[in-house]
């Protein structure tokens, strides 16, 4: 965040105090992607706490948390530090590129017999790690 969209960001807060709740569970919510994943523990999603007029689409995004906390964190341990930045670039994109490359190399297979030979050449086409199930 620059300077000048923290200063923004601190200066509605003081003015709309209202806005402070919802700062505060965007913040917990992110920490899922910023905190080291050895640190993870269930309770940072299974702990959130509503406010008691929460809108609805807010109690069922976090009720979908919640439900699927086990599958959030597992996601967490599979992205290796390294590739994090890369691995969030290819989450936030449109698919459609990477999944042309794929379907390119499961057509031709360029002699990979192996789900291991073709996973690696798939990581190494796509730069970022591949799941093969």
């Amino acid at each position: 965040m620059s300077k000048q969209e923290k200063e923004c960001l601190e200066k509605l807060l003081s003015q709309f105090s209202i806005l402070k709740k919802y700062r505060a569970l965007s913040l917990r919510i992110s920490d899922i992607y910023h905190r080291p994943a050895e640190k993870l523990k269930e309770d940072i999603i299974l702990g959130i706490k509503l406010w008691a007029d929460a809108e609805e689409e807010l109690k069922a995004a976090v009720k979908t948390l919640k439900k699927n906390v086990k599958e959030i964190l597992n996601f967490r341990h599979i992205i290796p530090e390294k590739n994090k930045e890369i691995m969030y670039r290819k989450i936030r994109s449109s698919p459609e590129y990477s999944m042309r490359k794929i379907k390119k190399v499961m057509r031709n297979r360029y002699g990979l017999k192996t789900k291991n030979a073709t996973q690696l050449y798939l990581e190494n086409q796509l730069k970022c790690p591949v799941i093969i199930a």
